[in-house]
């Protein structure tokens, strides 16, 4: 059977766990199954007013949240950028480019400075720019 505790928003289970705060009240199976299933659906366990365990949306993220979450996307997407640079550029230091290899290496460095000019502070308006063909 699981216990929940409203002081630490957690579950516990007498085969799992010895030892237990002190407000800990079971849950049926039906109530712990429900939290799960709405987890699964992107909902957020949390402790009610009743201080049963209930389900709640999730809180949208922060404006640094979004800021760090832009950063990475913007570090993920030049990483991308300059792997597919990388051997166009080689070829075309060897002078042994063709004319399509010349075309997607300017527009690869193009795309890669205009994510470059991202300005991640701005998170909520960002327009991403679109990957070139490859």
């Amino acid at each position: 059977m699981k216990k929940y505790s409203p002081s630490e928003n957690a579950f516990y289970d007498n085969v799992i766990n010895s030892v237990m705060p002190s407000d800990v009240f079971e849950i049926s199976e039906k109530e712990w199954g429900d939290l799960l299933e709405g987890q699964t659906h992107g909902k957020l366990i949390c402790c009610g007013v009743d201080l049963r365990p209930c389900l709640t949306e999730q809180p949208l993220p922060t404006a640094d949240e979004l800021i760090r979450q832009a950063e990475d996307k913007r570090g993920r997407l030049r990483a991308a950028a300059d792997i597919a640079i990388q051997p166009l550029q080689d070829a075309n230091d060897l002078g042994i480019a063709t004319e399509d290899e010349a075309s997607q290496l300017i527009n690869w460095k193009k795309y890669r400075v205009m994510l470059m000019r991202i300005d991640a502070k701005d998170a909520e308006r960002i327009i991403w720019p679109e990957q070139p063909d490859q």
